[in-house]
């Protein structure tokens, strides 16, 4: 939901922000004997969703959110290697455990698969 913790006035769940749900998800990961090595990533949402918010404004929450999204990612050496972000449309994202493979849906822009 925001980039930062530190932007927050209520801290209490650490998955409402971008700097402390990835480091999260990546020590999750490695409890479970994964290997950062060989993690990888793929990014979805960060639209913006408010036309009275200019896009490139502090308040541009979905920019920022796959900004900070990109710099933890890099920080863990983690590649990218599929994304959909940003842009002003929603998105439903389908994650299927066994292949990796990711299906999105949009609205204006139908499906397609990652």
């Amino acid at each position: 939901m925001l980039p930062s913790q530190s932007l927050a006035k209520f801290k209490t769940n650490p998955a409402k922000f971008v700097d402390t749900v990835v480091p999260l998800m990546i020590e999750k990961l490695k409890e479970r004997g994964a290997s950062l090595n060989n993690l990888k990533a793929k990014l979805f949402g960060g639209a913006h969703m408010f036309s009275s918010i200019p896009y490139s404004s502090a308040f541009s929450i979905g920019k920022r959110n796959v900004e900070a999204a990109r710099k933890i990612l890099a920080s863990y050496g983690i590649e990218i290697v599929a994304e959909d972000t940003q842009g002003n449309h929603g998105r439903t994202i389908f994650f299927n455990v066994e292949t990796g493979k990711v299906k999105v849906k949009t609205i204006f822009f139908g499906e397609k698969e990652l």
